[in-house]
């Protein structure tokens, strides 16, 4: 009997000690995993936090640029301009390039003397923002890492027609087709890139890091206000060109990575 406990005892320690041994093991690999874990949510986060400075980074950017297209538009004191730093715009209110009912930009206007002034502006202050057709800096390189340190390209620039709610009956006087507010936005856009591009052909030029034209245009007509349009004031507000700056930002941490090695490729840096 003795030896038939003392069987059963022994048995039950080696079990108990098998149990202990599979519970340390269990335990041991959820530690691990839990560490595993741990590890991949502190990559995500720094991944995350690359993705929002990169993304501040642009944005410090491009309210630089706008700061100095302004800066060299109104040097001569004849034109004002606005920016909203927040959408990226800089803002050409109504009468700087077309008044009411007008679209087109006859030679020697004042809509094409500012024009002109428009794209040169555009053409010598962001071309350390923007590529040419070799995928390289636009600018001179070395000028550009002052200028441009952080590195931040810019993606479009969309040189936006806007109108007020106030339809247009029978078409312009000098073309019955312009017959709505968004054609109508669609003509000063167009007509406002187009005279850009004739005083500076560089801008045609001009390239994003996805390799496409930087400049286009867009028309919205009476569907984007910025004010009332129940009263005088309002609607004039809201007949205007805007000229929107979308900066260039990798959708993810992987193509901010590979971004980043491209980087120093536009500049020439091996």
């Amino acid at each position: 009997m003795a030896t038939a406990r003392a069987k059963r005892r022994t048995d039950q320690e080696d079990n108990e000690s098998y149990f202990v041994s599979m519970t340390d093991i269990m335990v041991g690999m959820l530690f691990v995993f839990i560490l595993i874990i741990m590890y991949f949510a502190y990559q995500l986060k720094i991944q995350s936090e690359a993705q929002d400075d990169y993304y501040q980074t642009a944005t410090d950017h491009r309210t630089n640029i706008l700061i100095q297209l302004k800066k060299d538009i109104e040097k001569d004191g004849t034109t004002r301009v606005e920016i909203d730093a927040e959408q990226g715009i800089l803002r050409v209110p109504e009468g700087v390039l077309f008044d009411s009912g007008v679209a087109d930009i006859a030679e020697g206007s004042n809509a094409d003397l500012f024009s002109a002034k428009l794209a040169s502006a555009f053409a010598g202050i962001i071309r350390c923002s923007v590529l040419n057709s070799n995928k390289k800096v636009f600018g001179e390189p070395r000028e550009c890492l002052v200028q441009n340190p952080n590195r931040a390209f810019i993606e479009s620039v969309f040189v936006e027609g806007h109108t007020d709610d106030v339809p247009i009956r029978g078409g312009l006087k000098n073309n019955f087709k312009i017959n709505t507010n968004l054609r109508l936005s669609a003509r000063r856009a167009t007509n406002t890139f187009e005279n850009m591009l004739l005083k500076q052909p560089v801008l045609g030029a001009f390239r994003s890091p996805k390799d496409e034209p930087v400049f286009a245009v867009s028309a919205y007509g009476k569907t984007r206000p910025i004010d009332d349009n129940s009263n005088p004031e309002g609607r004039a507000n809201n007949r205007r060109i805007d000229i929107r700056l979308l900066m260039y930002v990798p959708e993810n941490s992987a193509a901010l990575f590979d971004y980043k090695k491209r980087l120093e490729r536009f500049y020439g840096i091996d």
